[in-house]
């Protein structure tokens, strides 16, 4: 085997900058503390196993999530194996995948994510009124079916060997995507998985933006919409999603796929979008979202969380919320049992504050 690409993984300076990414939200864990401890020597033996093609995983460390009524099965790894993957998806998977990717595909990548998505959506909603002149149409919602559990190895490590040619590089692939037992499945919680799920559908959103050109589609694992301006257009691109998906070895989630009329408001990453005669975009989140926050504050306080740490939390999930309109009242009410929970901590943004001490002047 030639090695060619690995030392782009290996090099020490690549694994030092992926344990200082991989460790944070972390570092008060005792497996991480551990690591940086003797981090030298950790950096060494890493840098090692990997230029000898020797380099094994850790066993999983294997439990079940529920959210949201959903149940999920994470396998989580150590620490010294999410510096591996952290250096091999910053220097080679990442930069390999990212060129093949539509723009509208918001997963989990730099400067996008959920906020990108809805964005988008909210802006496609726009341009489709100002296409149109209508509201008139309808929207294709795609859900996939136990996504990260179906994706199969073999179709993987193909798409994977198309943009990345080094043989060694493929090997260590191949080996972490292995690792997950059975011939299909990438466990959730690990960062290869993570941009597997990302890529992985690439082939299938082409087909839609470039091939058919639609111009009102949009990614977020393994959701999708499309905007259509007639029934018949939805269950004509429902018809070719099922086809592609099964190209994949993917399933459609039926029970989650749904073409639903665009006056009538749909749901998307957890907010219900309306587009109205005049042309403006009605958002509305979900109630449960803050039925959880408040179950999650009740819980940092239950377990001795300190109070400035869950501020920061408080803050950047208030700080989502403040995007919508009707969330005004329900904000006043979140505030109101932070500060019960947590007395005479300082919760709101430093633009809050000025705001607050100009109104007093």
């Amino acid at each position: 085997m030639e090695y060619a690409g690995i030392h782009k993984v290996s090099n020490a300076n690549a694994l030092l900058e992926a344990y200082r990414k991989a460790r944070d939200g972390s570092d008060w864990k005792e497996s991480v503390q551990k690591y940086e401890y003797d981090i030298w020597p950790n950096i060494s033996s890493t840098k090692s196993v990997l230029n000898e093609g020797a380099y094994t995983q850790k066993p999983f460390v294997e439990f079940t999530l529920r959210e949201r009524g959903k149940v999920r099965h994470i396998k989580s790894i150590h620490i010294y194996d999410r510096v591996v993957q952290r250096s091999l998806c910053d220097n080679i998977l990442t930069p390999a995948t990212e060129p093949y990717l539509i723009y509208d595909n918001g997963s989990s990548q730099m400067y996008k994510g959920v906020s990108f998505t809805r964005k988008r959506l909210e802006y496609h909603l726009h341009k489709y009124y100002r296409t149109y002149g209508t509201n008139d149409g309808y929207v294709l919602l795609v859900d996939f079916k136990g996504y990260f559990g179906s994706i199969p190895h073999d179709k993987l490590k193909e798409a994977y060997a198309r943009v990345i040619p080094e043989k060694d590089l493929q090997y260590l692939i191949n080996y972490l995507i292995d690792i997950n037992e059975g011939d299909k499945g990438v466990g959730i919680g690990s960062q290869v998985s993570q941009n597997a799920g990302i890529f992985y559908p690439t082939p299938l959103d082409q087909y839609f933006k470039t091939v058919r050109g639609e111009k009102f589609y949009a990614a977020y694992m393994d959701d999708r919409y499309i905007l259509c301006r007639t029934k018949e257009h939805a269950r004509e691109c429902l018809k070719e999603m099922r086809e592609q998906a099964a190209m994949l070895g993917l399933a459609i989630n039926e029970k989650k796929t749904q073409i639903i009329k665009l006056s009538h408001g749909f749901p998307f990453l957890k907010v219900r979008y309306v587009l109205t005669e005049t042309g403006k975009v009605a958002k509305y989140q979900s109630r449960d979202t803050f039925i959880r926050e408040r179950r999650r504050l009740k819980r940092y306080k239950n377990i001795g969380m300190l109070p400035e740490r869950a501020a920061m939390c408080y803050r950047s999930w208030r700080g989502t919320v403040k995007e919508y309109r009707n969330n005004y009242y329900r904000i006043k009410k979140m505030d109101s049992l932070f500060e019960s929970l947590f007395p005479g901590t300082e919760y709101r943004t430093k633009k809050e504050l000025l705001k607050a001490k100009a109104r007093k002047e």
